[in-house]
């Protein structure tokens, strides 16, 4: 079994100042047996080589969307959280703004997965800014996402920030889980993922933002068999300083 880390996105943290590279060595410890591909866009060249610059980095043109991922969709799948999502982006200009971009990740790890040669079994994608317990062993999630082709994702809900290094599996019948994956790192399957299925739901205006989003495109055509997580991996900048290294 092979697998492979890809981290794509804006290279930031929400620490001013932070070394990108402190995210990238723990992801360095958490998955010692991968291969790690890096991408973002073009424009981002120089923070790139401030922070990755001995790094053979892919730099794609940052997608242009033409629609809101939810302000303008129509609800093919219905829960109470993207209701109120799609109710969040009509009336907060704010989130409307921010949201607006939200299948930018998708698109840009579908196309780092498309330039991608080598032959993998599981991909583990994350952002830049995504900072991993040191403590965690994501191993046995490997091997389930291999076994069961499944995607698994993580992330830290803030009541569970003081327990940062702990993991909670979410109820699979919460909001957390329906139609919805936690996206801060998520181990998949490379079957669960279709990238000129992702690229036709884009242009179809049909492609969901973030959380559900990533939903649609690894877990809804697999049987709807994701497993969500809390604990081990989240924004550096929702990370308690003392977790932080």
């Amino acid at each position: 079994m092979r697998s492979a880390v890809c981290i794509s996105g804006l290279p930031r943290s929400g620490i001013p100042s932070r070394d990108l590279r402190i995210n990238y060595n723990n992801l360095k410890q958490n998955f010692p047996n991968s291969d790690f591909y890096l991408s973002t866009w073009v424009g981002q060249e120089d923070v790139m080589k401030k922070h990755f610059n001995d790094f053979n980095v892919w730099y794609q043109p940052e997608p242009k969307i033409d629609y809101h991922p939810f302000a303008d969709m129509e609800m093919t799948f219905h829960t109470a959280k993207l209701e109120k999502t799609i109710k969040q982006s009509k009336d907060n200009k704010i989130f409307r703004e921010t949201s607006s971009h939200q299948t930018k990740q998708i698109i840009g790890h579908a196309r780092l997965l498309s330039k991608i040669t080598e032959k993998y079994d599981v991909i583990i994608r994350t952002r830049f800014d995504t900072f991993t317990s040191p403590k965690a062993n994501f191993n046995i999630f490997i091997e389930d996402s291999f076994k069961n082709k499944r995607a698994i994702g993580f992330a830290c809900l803030k009541e569970d920030w003081p327990n940062f290094h702990s993991l909670r599996e979410m109820d699979p019948k919460t909001e957390y889980v329906k139609h919805f994956l936690f996206d801060q790192l998520i181990i998949h399957h490379i079957d669960n993922i279709n990238v000129a299925n992702i690229f036709e739901l884009s242009e179809n205006k049909k492609l969901f933002a973030a959380e559900f989003g990533w939903w649609q495109v690894l877990s809804q055509n697999s049987g709807s068999n994701h497993r969500c997580f809390s604990g081990w991996a989240n924004p550096d900048k929702s990370v308690l300083p003392h977790f932080l290294t």
